[in-house]
């Protein structure tokens, strides 16, 4: 029984480990491919230009008003201050 087992694990073959490194590479070179085909495939981005010849810049941001802070500070009994800062933008 014992020569059965030993005979049958070296019949074994290894597993082969050229295939992965190959599959990496083609992947990988298929991704830089299919973007760079991509890019070449996408028009342009659009850029609109004044009459005077300069390009136009991103729209100005509106400065809004900053809101009013709204905080609740208090002190523990062995002077640990905590102060709580409520934001009203946050959204989920």
């Amino acid at each position: 029984m014992r020569r059965a087992v030993m005979a049958a694990d070296v019949a074994r073959q290894p597993a082969s480990w050229w295939p992965q490194p190959i599959l990496v590479a083609a992947t990988i070179a298929l991704t830089l491919t299919a973007s760079v085909a991509l890019g070449r495939w996408l028009p342009p981005p659009r850029q609109t230009v004044h009459r005077d010849g300069r390009a136009a810049t991103q729209v100005p941001e509106v400065a809004l008003p900053e809101p009013a802070r709204r905080q609740l500070q208090f002190a523990t009994p062995g002077g640990t201050r905590i102060i709580w800062v409520f934001n009203s933008d946050f959204t989920l």
